[in-house]
């Protein structure tokens, strides 16, 4: 989606909590975080919007990365993470009380797909977040999703929830730990943009920047 006239960027990749998505947030940022959510609940065909600045303003512990392209005055992705505590059933049945990282929402505007970007987001939310991909949980992830994550990280072993929620596992790299374990670190104040320079087709992640919007 085309970014409103005058709002600028520091970086191609943005990361906004709801300290920063608070009252004083952007009216056209906020537009922008409404208008990419709304069009995320389109593409996964949802019910109900997950992420809307109000929303993310609300969760203090969820974080927003933000992905546009500075050159061409559009937006083309986001991914939400956050913390939650979760009742999840092992292979055997058994039920285990954890609190993951999970991811919340991930869209690549269509424009922008099969481009590598999707990807190229996902890595540099690991890298931020200090994880890897089988550490996670999803919420009520589509077929789409689900394929990405076996696609790119070989996951596919599974068990299904009651609650949605997809947790992977294996032999070598159980999903379920203690509650300390899985709790994600906040990103400090200085840790919430990455700089992301555009190649060709696709981009690169850079040094971590100071936000400036």
């Amino acid at each position: 989606m085309e970014l409103p006239a005058g709002l600028e960027f520091s970086a191609d990749l943005t990361v906004w909590d709801a300290e920063r998505m608070g009252p004083r947030a952007d009216a056209r940022l906020c537009h922008v975080v409404d208008a990419m959510g709304n069009a995320s609940a389109r593409a996964q065909q949802l019910g109900a919007v997950i992420t809307t600045a109000a929303k993310l303003a609300a969760n203090p512990d969820q974080r927003l990365f933000l992905l546009v392209d500075r050159e061409a005055g559009v937006a083309i992705g986001l991914l939400k993470v956050g913390p939650k505590r979760l009742f999840l059933r092992d292979g055997a049945a058994r039920l285990h009380e954890v609190a993951p990282l999970c991811v919340l929402d991930f869209y690549v505007h269509e424009s922008a797909q099969r481009r590598g970007i999707g990807r190229a987001l996902f890595q540099a939310m690991l890298g931020a977040e200090g994880t890897q991909p089988h550490r996670l949980a999803y919420d009520r992830p589509s077929p789409k999703l689900l394929g990405f994550m076996a696609k790119h990280y070989g996951l596919k072993a599974y068990v299904e929830q009651s609650n949605n929620f997809v947790a992977y596992h294996s032999v070598s790299c159980p999903y379920i730990a203690p509650l300390p374990a899985l709790c994600a670190p906040r990103l400090s104040a200085m840790q919430q943009v990455v700089d992301i320079t555009w190649g060709s087709s696709f981009f690169r992640a850079g040094q971590v920047l100071a936000p400036q919007v």
